[in-house]
């Protein structure tokens, strides 16, 4: 094919079938429970877009596949800045992080997908599960017994009807397999002799795949731990830090030293007017209040303290409780997961 030919080749085919030489390729599989599901009037009340963040899903480059149903969003380096894994999910969804976390939150509750995602957005797994009416077990056909005869020739048999051909055997008795039993029983085999076998087989076979087991675990377990020590840690620990100090930082705890130069007029640090908190920003703070424990140790009153108005911070006292017990609720689901 020329290359004129292939810049005219379309797109899309105006055929339903194909042909005994062709198959089908590029291809991904949709359940129709699921397609009904992420269409429905349910979906719909949730977000009009949910159907079209599921076929996103379905569509991920292979690049960020760790399986052929399992999408794994780790964030990345992008025009000098670091990228987190919700980020990176969000624009490969291309809506809005509101829209995105109500659909697949509802994908989630219905089963249509799975959800995992580590700490400060490391990394974010998603399991594009299968309907349970796609699923069924294999059939296979009986195994024939007879199998069919094919006569090889016309002519009739050379022996005759009423004589049984080779009555007498003419093996020479020293070349036979003497580990066959000639007394073996008309209903089976002898049952002692299989068992000897089988414990044969098991004896040498156990240790063996006992050894491999464990081999293979401990490579795991040491390439896991040198991928944690090389590049998890210290990329959680940078990612976390980063996006606390920019919390504490909007809300006057953390002053910005490029903004306090000293000795250059009219240089000043400008922050926020104490208002009261949204939903999103109370649980910006928590967050910030439990990297700073876990990273620092450094409690979350001392936290909550440099960020009240009292202290010169932006906290109003009425929003300090909401902001304890958002922290309160993240240190218990920490404990669960550990």
């Amino acid at each position: 094919m020329t290359a004129a030919q292939a810049a005219t080749s379309p797109r899309f085919l105006r055929k339903t079938t194909l042909r005994g030489t062709e198959a089908n390729t590029n291809f991904k599989m949709l359940d129709d429970d699921v397609a009904e599901a992420v269409t429905s009037a349910e979906a719909d009340a949730v977000t009009p877009l949910m159907s079209k963040v599921y076929t996103r899903l379905l569509l991920t480059p292979s690049a960020l596949r760790e399986e052929a149903r399992v999408l794994r969003f780790a964030g990345e380096e992008r025009e000098g800045r670091w990228v987190t894994a919700w980020e990176q999910l969000r624009g490969h969804l291309r809506v809005s992080s509101e829209t995105a976390r109500k659909a697949l939150r509802w994908m989630h509750s219905q089963g249509i997908i799975g959800y995992a995602s580590g700490k400060n957005g490391v990394g974010i797994r998603i399991f594009l599960n299968r309907a349970a009416s796609s699923v069924t077990s294999k059939r296979e056909g009986p195994a024939e017994k007879i199998l069919p005869f094919a006569r090889t020739s016309e002519r009739r048999p050379r022996t005759s009807p009423s004589d049984t051909p080779f009555k007498d055997s003419f093996a020479v008795s020293e070349g036979l397999d003497t580990d066959l039993n000639p007394l073996a029983p008309k209903n089976g085999a002898d049952g002692t002799q299989s068992e000897k076998i089988f414990e044969r087989l098991r004896g040498e076979l156990e240790p063996l795949l006992k050894q491999m087991t464990r081999r293979a675990a401990a490579v795991e377990h040491e390439r896991t731990r040198e991928w944690l020590e090389r590049s998890g840690l210290p990329k959680a620990a940078r990612v976390a830090q980063r996006e606390t100090y920019d919390v504490l930082r909007r809300n006057g705890v953390v002053k910005d030293a490029s903004l306090q130069t000293a000795g250059k007029v009219g240089s000043f640090y400008m922050r926020t007017e104490p208002r009261p908190l949204s939903e999103l920003e109370v649980n910006e703070l928590a967050e910030a209040c439990v990297a700073l424990f876990e990273v620092k140790g450094q409690p979350v009153e001392v936290t909550l303290g440099g960020m009240c108005v009292s202290a010169g911070g932006t906290l109003l006292p009425e929003d300090a409780p909401r902001v304890l017990s958002k922290v309160e609720t993240l240190l218990v689901g920490c404990l669960g997961e550990a």
